[in-house]
């Protein structure tokens, strides 16, 4: 016994509309024919000098005119078929695709205070064996400071930077981001999460343009000084959850230098090492396998343009969404924009633990390589990109006093005619030099 392929079924189903079609028109042609008969013979002739009667058209073939309506409705149904067709189609070209990157539950965020920091970080521990792809971003009140003295490279000079910062300053979010290789999220739960750590302006080194910028973001630094985590809590989940120390999570951040520069101070509970390579050791000790994504969008975007995180996900056609100016929408755009490169076939296991700017960072020989694009050479300022950072040069501090500064090996020690406070001219004066 044969059967019709859905093809055939198809095609036959096609045929026989065109003959009943075909059908249909022959006998409208018929009855055209018909009706010009009748009009012809229904014509007013002279008699004898008397006009014949006229005959209505609506009376000599009540059939016709019945068709002719049947065949207006039906052109003006597949007419509004096809508009509302059109329509669909614009709306769907409007909406990001239904992926499993946009769904409601992939892209929603939770926001982790105090109350239910526990709660949250024990669904962490669950997912994590699976979905082993850790994509982050922290919010910092920026880069305050600027080490001075003699350096031995440019990749030296990034480091102190950083090193300063991280011994100075204090997390205000953590945005963190779970997936598997592939990208896939988990159905039953969300797997993006913001952590809202305790943090008061008053008394802290942040600039009053800083405090604007990071509430046009949505923070609540009220709330962040009532119902913030405690950073020492968060630093002993984290190192017990399963997240870090092991090799098969692979951790992710765009220009990730500063991200894992606090995560190191955090969860070591010291200053940053003074030694660029003891600071490399240590990372590779708490994250075995690590990217940089500004380090892989070079096999993607030309690398002698200014990159941001906003720009990678441009060029890798993601659509936007609201929620990514959060630190919790950071992470997950980083996560779309890593697996959106591994898509493509990069030999990423060239670039694990290469962090951009540090002396590790031989991703542009890489690059060439591999044939991905040019090469540039290292950036003159270490900061930040596409993850709400706040610039540099905010000579307002809040807070900071000289030993602070002093034992962080940002400056000299003061003169004796200087104060103890941040805003003292002269500070200001010598710190917004350096920051130039």
């Amino acid at each position: 016994m044969s059967y019709m392929t859905a093809q055939q079924q198809h095609q036959q189903q096609h045929q026989q509309n065109d003959l009943s079609q075909a059908a249909h028109l022959q006998k409208l042609n018929q009855l055209q024919q018909q009706q010009t008969q009748q009009q012809q013979q229904a014509q007013p002739t002279n008699i004898n000098g008397f006009n014949s009667p006229q005959i209505p058209q609506t009376r000599l073939n009540p059939q016709y005119n019945l068709l002719q309506q049947q065949q207006q409705q039906q052109q003006q149904q597949l007419q509004s078929q096809l508009l509302n067709q059109q329509h669909m189609q614009q709306q769907q070209q409007q909406q990001p695709p239904q992926t499993a990157y946009f769904s409601p539950q992939a892209t929603a965020i939770k926001e982790v205070w105090s109350d239910n920091f526990q709660q949250e970080f024990n669904i962490i521990r669950q997912l994590i064996s699976q979905y082993n792809y850790v994509s982050f971003t922290t919010e910092f009140p920026g880069i305050l400071a600027r080490p001075i003295g003699v350096f031995s490279s440019t990749s030296d000079y990034h480091y102190q930077t950083l090193r300063t910062n991280a011994d100075l300053l204090n997390l205000i979010q953590f945005g963190i981001s779970l997936s598997d290789a592939n990208g896939k999220k988990p159905d039953s739960v969300q797997s993006t999460w913001q952590f809202n750590f305790k943090f008061d302006p008053q008394g802290k080194m942040i600039s009053t343009d800083a405090i604007e910028s990071l509430m046009k973001t949505g923070i609540d630094f009220n709330k962040h000084a009532n119902f913030g985590i405690d950073q020492f809590e968060f630093a002993e989940l984290l190192t017990s959850s399963g997240l870090v120390l092991l090799p098969n999570v692979y951790w992710t951040s765009f220009h990730a230098g500063y991200d894992f520069g606090f995560l190191i101070s955090m969860l070591t509970n010291n200053l940053m090492p003074m030694k660029e390579e003891e600071f490399l050791l240590k990372l590779k000790t708490f994250f075995p396998k690590l990217f940089d994504l500004k380090i892989l969008s070079k096999g993607v975007k030309d690398s002698s343009l200014k990159i941001s995180l906003e720009s990678l996900a441009e060029d890798l056609n993601i659509p936007k969404l609201p929620s990514f100016i959060s630190s919790g929408g950071q992470a997950l755009l980083t996560n779309m924009c890593l697996i959106e490169i591994k898509k493509r076939s990069l030999d990423m296991s060239k670039f694990l633990g290469l962090i951009h700017g540090l002396s590790n960072d031989n991703s542009d020989s890489l690059t060439q390589q591999l044939g991905l694009g040019g090469g540039v050479g290292h950036m003159s300022q270490f900061q930040g990109q596409g993850q709400g950072q706040v610039p540099a040069a905010l000579p307002n501090l809040n807070g900071a006093n000289m030993n602070q500064l002093q034992n962080a090996g940002m400056m000299p020690p003061p003169p004796p005619n200087l104060s103890n406070l941040a805003n003292n001219n002269q500070f200001n004066h010598l710190l917004a030099h350096e920051m130039n």
